[in-house]
C-alpha cells in the first residue's frame, strides 16, 4: 500500500483531473504474484484506490482516467528496433491490462503510447491547467503540470521550460529503455552541459544539431536521425475530443 506522506509543491484549489499511466503499475502489482492472477489483480486495484485516495485527500477530484497499452503503436513502424532489447513481458500483463480495461473503464491506447494518451488530455482544453499526472514514467516530464510519483509518493511540478528541457536532454542521450540510440557516449553530465533550462527552441534546436553532425558522417544523416528521435521521443497528440464522444456514447 502507498503511503500518505506526500507534501504538496502547488497550491491549487481548481477541482483536477487524474490522468494514471497504469503500465508500472501492473508490473509493480504482479511483481512476485505474476503466476496468481486474483492477487495481482487484487493487489493492482489496490494501488489504484491508494492513489486516488492520496490525491483526493489533498485535492477535488472531478474525474479521473486511467491508461494503458493499445495496439498499433506507430513507433514500431517508423523504427523496427523500437523496444526490441526489452526481455519479453509475462501473459499476467496482458491479462491486467484487460482487467483495467473492464473493471475500471481504462482507455487502451490505440495507435500510439499510453504516454501519448496522458500528454493529450493534458491539453485537452476543458482539462489543460488542471491536471494530476500519476506516473513514474520519465517521459512524462515533458509535460507542464503537477506530477504525483506513486513509487516515491512525492508531488513535482513540471514547467513549461521544464518540459522542454527534459525533451532536449532525451533527444541528446536517447533512451536505451526503448532502444533510441542517441548521441554514443552521451550520459546526463554530458548532456547537462550541452543544454540549459531557458533556451529557447531554436537554442535547443542549433545545440542539439550540432552535436549530431558531429557524430554523423553527413550532415543529411545527423538531420535524418534528430527527425526520427524527435518523432519517437516527443509526446504525440491523440484526438481527445472524438475520443470522449465515444466514451461518452458507451456509457
Amino acid at each position: 500500500m502507498i503511503g500518505t506522506k506526500s507534501k504538496l509543491t502547488v497550491d491549487n484549489t481548481e477541482d483536477k483531473v487524474v490522468l494514471i499511466d497504469a503500465d508500472s503499475l501492473m508490473y509493480f502489482s504482479s511483481y512476485g504474484s505474476e503466476e496468481d492472477q486474483l492477487l495481482s489483480e487484487t493487489k493492482l486495484s489496490e494501488k489504484i484506490y491508494d492513489i486516488l485516495n492520496i490525491v483526493g485527500q489533498s485535492y477535488n477530484v472531478e474525474k479521473y482516467y486511467i491508461f494503458v497499452k493499445g495496439k498499433n503503436n506507430f513507433r514500431y513502424k517508423i523504427f523496427s528496433a523500437y523496444k526490441k532489447n526489452r526481455p519479453a513481458k509475462h501473459p499476467i500483463i496482458d491479462i491486467l491490462n484487460q482487467y483495467l480495461v473492464e473493471n475500471f473503464q481504462a482507455i487502451e491506447s490505440h495507435n500510439a503510447e499510453a504516454d501519448d494518451y496522458v500528454f493529450s488530455y493534458s491539453q485537452y482544453l476543458p482539462y489543460k491547467g488542471r491536471v494530476i499526472i500519476c506516473s513514474v514514467d520519465k517521459d512524462m516530464l515533458q509535460i507542464p503540470g503537477i506530477h504525483y510519483d506513486y513509487q516515491k509518493n512525492k508531488y513535482h511540478h513540471i514547467s513549461e521550460e521544464d518540459g522542454s528541457y527534459n525533451l532536449a536532454i532525451q533527444m541528446i542521450m536517447g533512451d536505451a529503455a526503448d532502444g533510441i540510440q542517441g548521441l554514443k557516449g552521451y550520459g546526463p553530465v554530458k548532456a547537462q552541459k550541452l543544454v540549459s533550462k531557458g533556451m529557447t527552441t531554436y537554442q535547443y534546436i542549433k545545440t542539439i544539431l550540432k552535436e549530431y553532425q558531429k557524430n554523423c558522417l553527413t550532415p543529411q544523416q545527423a538531420k535524418d536521425e534528430i527527425r526520427l528521435n524527435y518523432k519517437l521521443l516527443k509526446l504525440q497528440k491523440v484526438d481527445v475530443e472524438t475520443l470522449e464522444s465515444q466514451l461518452a456514447a458507451e456509457i
